[in-house]
């Protein structure tokens, strides 16, 4: 199992918490939340993720508790498998877009400037994205923006993949791109998947699906 999380209770802002949040992850799977409210979903991946204080209940990571106390240089260790698409902001604005996207291998991994370059080049023809890579963060759009942090996730291949509702206001010309991106590498990678969306968006990722509201998680047939 990579990830299971066990009865998470999160505090979101000063008056909404997310409550009574269970459910498993394993390789391979793709887990998809629906929620109406993108505030929750944002939320609940930020806990995952290791980010929001407060957080009640167990999130077990490769068999280790995230929300429990641990040196901080083993918390650094595992979070360095999980990645985070970011549904606004992620990228470095000093950086252009080749070296965000080659960020995660350069600065924990011994590549090459060669093999750096082989990897972002790789993943740019997947997501289409070649006529970004000179460009620096304040030049790209929303949608585009998205796709590059969905390129900087992918390319460490991490074992846990946490994406924040990349389609919500984007182009639908987008959402086969990101699908096809996205079914590639975990094939080959068979990392574990946890997204946010709307209106069941990328139920056809899913292995499982569920919907969100403040009160938990209760599972939605796959449409």
């Amino acid at each position: 199992m990579i990830l299971s999380v066990q009865d998470l209770h999160i505090p979101c802002d000063s008056e909404t918490v997310i409550n009574n949040i269970s459910f498993n992850v394993d390789e391979g799977d793709c887990v998809v939340i629906n929620s109406g409210v993108l505030l929750l979903g944002t939320c609940l991946l930020q806990a995952l993720a290791g980010m929001v204080s407060d957080v009640t209940g167990k999130l077990i990571f490769q068999g280790k508790d995230l929300t429990a106390t641990h040196p901080s240089r083993e918390l650094s260790r595992m979070r360095e498998q999980i990645g985070f698409v970011y549904r606004h902001g992620g990228l470095i604005s000093l950086l252009n877009v080749t070296d965000n996207i080659a960020l995660p291998l350069a600065y924990h991994y011994n590549f090459s400037r060669k093999e750096l370059a082989a990897n972002v080049s790789r993943i740019a023809t997947v997501l289409g994205i070649h006529d970004l890579l000179e460009l620096v963060p304040d030049d790209l759009n929303i949608a585009q923006a998205r796709l590059v942090n969905l390129a900087r996730a992918l390319i460490c291949r991490p074992r846990l993949i946490l994406i924040d509702a990349i389609l919500d206001g984007m182009p639908l010309h987008y959402k086969q791109t990101v699908i096809d991106a996205i079914s590639s590498y975990q094939a080959e990678e068979r990392f574990a998947l946890v997204m946010t969306t709307r209106q069941h968006q990328l139920s056809e990722l899913a292995t499982i699906a569920y919907e969100l509201s403040e009160n938990g998680m209760e599972q939605s047939t796959l449409s």
